[in-house]
């Protein structure tokens, strides 16, 4: 087995220590980027909505401008009638079914924030524990270097 000179043994305990800095300090990162995504979603849950109430409300005009041509046009519009129902009941439905995959998908983004943020707190409780030791292993190792 190889025995290191105390600078190897010093450096490699450095670099140790550097990478658990740099792992601890990328955790907040980590949590921002899961953050937007929860906004994100929340953003763009909105803008569907907003898509399909105009897409009802445009057929809600449609409707209103059949009833006005029944008299002239009585079998041509109700099939369009029942085709703007069909319409209308399918964007309803989507409507709602997006609502509540929407709903769904912030609850478990912020369900994953809540669960990242303990971990990330473990994970930083953990890192400063290594920290120490490293530290105490540094300073024990100095100490007998000066005996």
């Amino acid at each position: 087995m190889e025995t290191k000179s105390r600078y190897e043994v010093l450096s490699d305990l450095e670099a140790k220590k550097r990478e658990l800095i740099k792992e601890r300090d990328s955790l907040n990162d980590e949590l921002r980027a899961k953050q937007h995504e929860e906004k994100e979603l929340e953003r763009n849950g909105e803008g569907l909505i907003v898509v399909f109430d105009r897409n009802l409300k445009d057929l809600g005009r449609t409707v209103e401008i059949l009833h006005r041509e029944k008299a002239d046009y009585l079998n041509l519009n109700d099939r369009k009638m029942r085709d703007v129902e069909i319409k209308r009941e399918d964007l309803q439905r989507q409507k709602d079914d997006n609502i509540v995959l929407n709903q769904r998908k912030i609850e478990d983004i912020k369900v994953d924030i809540e669960n990242f943020i303990k971990t990330m707190n473990e994970r930083k409780e953990t890192i400063k524990e290594l920290i120490t030791s490293v530290e105490e292993s540094i300073k024990r190792f100095n100490i007998q270097l000066t005996k």
